[in-house]
């Protein structure tokens, strides 16, 4: 090899490696620069509310507020990357707006960029509402989720760039309101009710069901899965898990990809929570 092809063969090897660093950077650049947005529900979603049972969610709400176990670890790991943002849509009442604050700064959810509930603002509202909720759209859970959605996708500024997940539970109605949303990256629906939820929307029953999802599409990181089955793993009170006489999981689904002992231990996870769930609701048809 003469000395002037071994210049040209070594100005071309460093112009290759250039490439592939500038385009790492620009790959990098790319990434930093889709921002990722999480928007989640509160009761029966993330806090274990009951709001099919009213006595039951007033007593939950007043003496023994939980959260549902793991979620709050999921929302951190996901909500990793400096361009995230955490949009909270709660039915909650304004007039009790303190209540949804004080349970995600006591149980250690992220800060979020926007906090928006239901527009009821006198206890005198609040009763008409609890009791007769179709009397006026100006009550209508619906209403406001579909309403505060279309708020964030106008004041954020929400392209098709930008990765949108949508957290939520099938006790009312966040499967219809979040199906008004375009083109999301994803839907989860806390499945306790059973009900059918629109096509494409993922029906879960936990916080390690999402993080599974959520690692296959390469969102989370294997780590960020592990943090959030040991929380699973680690939980020695089963009415964080799941609420009474709910629809139960089957236990069965696969993660693929996963660390070989990672992966057993979530297939363990996964029949434990099935067998729980059945535990406290017995009359709970499998899916």
């Amino acid at each position: 090899m003469t000395g002037r092809s071994g210049s040209r063969l070594a100005t071309f090897a460093k112009l290759r490696a250039f490439a592939f660093a500038l385009g790492l950077v620009i790959a990098a650049e790319a990434s930093a620069a889709t921002r990722h947005l999480l928007i989640t529900d509160v009761d029966d979603t993330i806090k274990v509310s009951n709001v099919r049972d009213k006595w039951d969610l007033a007593w939950r709400w007043a003496f023994d507020p939980r959260a549902f176990t793991g979620m709050a670890e999921l929302y951190h790991a996901w909500l990793k990357p400096s361009s995230s943002e955490f949009h909270v849509v709660s039915g909650t009442p304004r007039l009790l707006e303190w209540s949804v604050e004080g349970f995600l700064d006591d149980f250690n959810f992220p800060a979020f960029h926007s906090l928006q509930t239901r527009p009821i603002f006198t206890w005198e509202e609040f009763v008409i509402a609890s009791m007769l909720p179709g009397l006026s759209e100006l009550y209508s859970t619906r209403t406001f989720k579909e309403a505060a959605l279309k708020e964030i996708l106008q004041q954020r500024q929400v392209t098709g760039d930008d990765l949108v997940v949508l957290i939520g539970d099938d006790t009312e109605s966040d499967p219809e309101a979040y199906a008004t949303w375009p083109n999301p990256a994803a839907i989860y629906i806390r499945q306790v009710a059973g009900r059918a939820i629109p096509q494409g929307q993922i029906g879960v029953s936990s916080a390690l069901e999402i993080a599974a999802w959520e690692w296959r599409a390469g969102r989370l990181s294997a780590a960020s899965f592990e943090a959030v089955l040991s929380e699973i793993e680690n939980e020695g009170d089963a009415e964080n898990l799941f609420l009474p006489n709910q629809h139960c999981p089957t236990g069965h689904f696969l993660i693929p990809g996963l660390p070989s002992a990672l992966a057993r231990r979530a297939q363990r996870a996964q029949v434990e929570l099935a067998r729980i769930c059945l535990e406290m609701s017995p009359q709970s048809r499998l899916r």
